[in-house]
C-alpha cells in the first residue's frame, strides 16, 4: 500500500488552485461553473480559446481527483478519530 504524504498532496492542491485562479481571472468564471459547462460538450466560440479551455478543464479535474484523494485520507485518518484533529493540529502548527 502506498502511504499518502499529507504535505505533498496539499502543495499540489494548492499549486493547482494558483493555476485555476489565473484562468478565472482570465476569463471570469469560477473554475466549477466552467468545467461544468465544459466537460458536456460546450466549445468555446474563439479558437484561440481551446488551448486555454483544454488546459483548465484538465486542472480542475486533476485538483477534483486530488481533493477526492485528500478526504478519503482525512476521513480515514483523522476524522474517525476525536482527538486526531488537535494531534494533527498540534504536529502543524508552531506552538
Amino acid at each position: 500500500m502506498v502511504e499518502i504524504d499529507l504535505n505533498a498532496l496539499l502543495e499540489d492542491i494548492h499549486i493547482l488552485t494558483e493555476q485555476l485562479s489565473a484562468f478565472e481571472e482570465r476569463y471570469g468564471l469560477l473554475s466549477e461553473v466552467f468545467y461544468d459547462w465544459y466537460s458536456v460538450g460546450n466549445e468555446p466560440e474563439n479558437d484561440a480559446w481551446v488551448m486555454d479551455f483544454t488546459e483548465w478543464a484538465g486542472l480542475y479535474r486533476s485538483r477534483q481527483l486530488l481533493m477526492t484523494e485528500y478526504r478519503s485520507f482525512i476521513q480515514k485518518r483523522i476524522v474517525n478519530d476525536q482527538n486526531a484533529i488537535n494531534r494533527h493540529l498540534r504536529s502543524y502548527a508552531a506552538v
